[in-house]
Order: structure tokens, then sequence, then C-alpha cells
């Protein structure tokens, strides 16, 4: 279990072991759970920009009708998606979880544990798969994953945590393009609250 501030590329690095250990063609080895579509395209492109992941299948299920048809033409290596989009592709047998050899749930501070999506999929992955969690701070919801999915982990806590009691006041400006990706403003304002 990671406790760390959201960074799409640190938590892709973490999958890095599960990537340099996939087999050609065996199906889809490793299973990244989302809390929603923005973060699934972003954890997919910091993934695909990896060295570890040149030559493997990406799949980034940001709909149920796009994880069907990026699924059907042959086999992913990697799938990454929400719990909502994933469960009606496992019900549908588009995805089959057979093969998944690592589980990641990423900002798991942003699932919900008790969700009947999130149960019918992890009712398919293989027992002995390895599993590891991102979240920025241990919430009820990932004490409830960590409890239920992931017994005994192991806590690693960011070590750039600022001391209680020190002010962040900092001020922040802020350039935007008219090309610029809304989501990297809307990433900025959320962060500086």
């Amino acid at each position: 279990a990671y406790f760390l501030p959201p960074d799409w590329a640190r938590v892709a690095r973490l999958a890095v072991p599960a990537l340099e250990r996939l087999t050609p063609g065996a199906g889809v080895q490793l299973l990244l759970v989302t809390p929603d579509a923005d973060a699934t395209l972003d954890l997919a492109q910091a993934l695909a920009a990896l060295p570890a992941a040149a030559g493997r299948r990406i799949v980034a299920a940001t709909s149920a009708a796009r994880a069907a048809r990026l699924l059907a033409p042959g086999t992913a290596d990697v799938v990454i998606g929400s719990p909502a989009v994933l469960a009606p592709a496992v019900a549908a047998t588009a995805l089959k979880l057979g093969a998944v050899a690592q589980l990641g749930f990423v900002s798991a501070d942003e699932l919900d544990a008790d969700e009947a999506a999130l149960a019918s999929v992890l009712a398919e992955v293989p027992k002995g798969a390895a599993r590891w969690l991102t979240a920025l701070e241990a919430t009820p919801g990932v004490e409830a994953l960590l409890e239920r999915h992931l017994h005994k982990a192991r806590r690693i806590t960011d070590d750039l945590v600022v001391a209680e009691g020190t002010a962040l006041a900092v001020p922040v400006k802020v350039l935007v393009a008219p090309s610029t990706d809304g989501r990297a403003l809307q990433g900025i304002l959320d962060e500086i609250d």
C-alpha cells in the first residue's frame, strides 16, 4: 500500500516489475483499477511512456463500448479502467481475467470498496495475483480495501510529507494557453484548493 501524492508517472513506475514479467500473448496479466475515465487515460499515457511498456498492448477502458471494441481484436497485456466500465466487459466475457498476475488499485481513496461492480471484477481475478494500491491517505474506504483484498499489506508512506503546522501559503501563477488541456488546470486548482 503506497500512500503518496497523485503523480501518474510515479504510479506508472510501480507497475514496471509487472510489465517486465509479462508473457506475450498470455492474456491480461496486469489489471489496474482506477476511479474514473480521466484517471484511466492519464495512467495509460504514463504507462505507455515507460520503456518497459514497449511492445505491450495497453487497453484504456474508458467506457463499456470502448472496452468491448478494444478487447475484441486480440489479447491485451494490460487493462486499465474503472469498476463501472470493467464489470460489463467481464460480464459480456469480452474481458477475461484468469491470467491476471498483478492487480493495482490506483487512487484507492476515490474508489468505493462496497461497489457491486468492483466486487464482480475482483471475483474473476485469481486469488494468487499480487496486489497493491496507491492512495493519498488511509481513508475508511482504503482501510476496507486493505482488509478485504490486500491482507497484511506493507504500508509505504511518501517521505515528502509536510510537517504538521507548516503552512503551504505559496503564491501560484498559472499561464493557460487556449490549446492547453483543461484537466491540467483542474488538477492545479484541486491541488492548491
